[in-house]
């Protein structure tokens, strides 16, 4: 859907009188969401929070910082609460995006150590949500898988259940 029609659509969820988080774009810097935000700013569209998707490549070691980075930006400019609806350790080859190393089970779990101590250190970061599904045998999201086909807690699993 465009910015355009997503805007024109928008008072219809106003009515709902429910809080309301932007559209959540796959790509958040692509230029949507500063095209929908701009166009809610014109007609004076009521936008409670921006939500986000964020599928980083997890094996690089600054991609929490760059995330941090991503968020503060974000926040300064639209001066709102985040959500981040969808974040996970998600092999992004599958893709056809590049990684900087192999994908393994120990790259993630640090990953998630170090983005929930990030997040959780945000005060306008609200929310987020770890991407799990039920992917254990799919290459591109069993990292972010926290059980097993079985029932089992995954190396995944195990740090979310632990995070603070």
């Amino acid at each position: 859907m465009s910015p355009t029609r997503a805007a024109a659509l928008w008072p219809e969820l106003e009515r709902t009188g429910l809080r309301l988080g932007s559209p959540a774009p796959a790509v958040p810097g692509d230029g949507w969401l500063a095209r929908f935000m701009a166009l809610a700013h014109t007609r004076h569209l009521r936008v409670d929070f921006i939500a986000l998707h964020y599928y980083q490549d997890f094996t690089d070691p600054n991609a929490v910082f760059e995330l941090r980075r991503q968020l503060v930006f974000l926040h300064d400019k639209y001066r709102k609460p985040i959500w981040i609806t969808e974040i996970g350790a998600i092999d992004i080859r599958g893709w056809h995006e590049p990684m900087m190393r192999r994908p393994t089970e120990a790259l993630a779990t640090r990953y998630m150590r170090r983005l929930f101590a990030m997040l959780d250190a945000l005060p306008f970061v609200e929310r987020y949500a770890w991407f799990t599904d039920d992917c254990w045998n799919d290459a591109r999201c069993r990292f972010s898988s926290l059980f097993t086909s079985a029932g089992r807690l995954t190396p995944a699993g195990s740090t979310f259940r632990t995070a603070p």
